[in-house]
């Protein structure tokens, strides 16, 4: 998929090393969709980013995209670790994205959802946190893969 015209924000790509570099960190392979993205933009804003959670029956922004090459903020690999060390995230998953209030979009690399979409909720989170993605009961499922979370992506018209 051409995601180049859907972003209102783009970086430049992130080459074919940067994507080695977070699968080997994170000890899987990143979905098709979603490299597709980060060789045409290292991160970046969609144009449209409305999303909703239907399971909470509520609505956020995809305010970023992150990037392989990003900084504590931006960054892949930095939300991911800074997360994963405090057992606030699922061991075999990637930070693809966050929202204004500092929830995550993540990716599943577990093998029984495999590139799955999930909105990860911060003001929910378990107490013990955990391993697998079954420990988190606040993560809640968004699309089936990358690319049909991009298409699923509403207008909100925040003006």
């Amino acid at each position: 998929m051409n995601y180049l015209p859907l972003l209102k924000v783009t970086h430049p790509p992130a080459s074919a090393q940067d994507i080695a570099r977070v699968e080997a960190a994170l000890g899987a392979r990143l979905p098709e969709s979603f490299k597709a993205l980060l060789a045409q933009s290292d991160g970046g804003e969609f144009s449209i980013d409305g999303v909703r959670i239907k399971t909470q029956n509520d609505v956020t922004i995809l305010d970023r995209i992150l990037s392989v090459r990003g900084t504590a903020t931006s960054g892949i690999l930095q939300q991911y670790e800074m997360r994963r060390s405090m057992d606030r995230i699922p061991v075999r998953c990637c930070p693809i994205g966050r929202d204004p209030g500092g929830n995550l979009f993540i990716l599943s690399l577990e093998p029984a959802s495999y590139g799955r979409v999930y909105f990860w909720d911060h003001d929910n989170e378990p107490h013990d946190g955990g391993d697998d993605l079954a420990d988190f009961p606040n993560m809640h499922e968004l699309a089936p893969d990358f690319e049909r979370f991009v298409l699923d992506l509403e207008d909100f018209n925040r003006g």
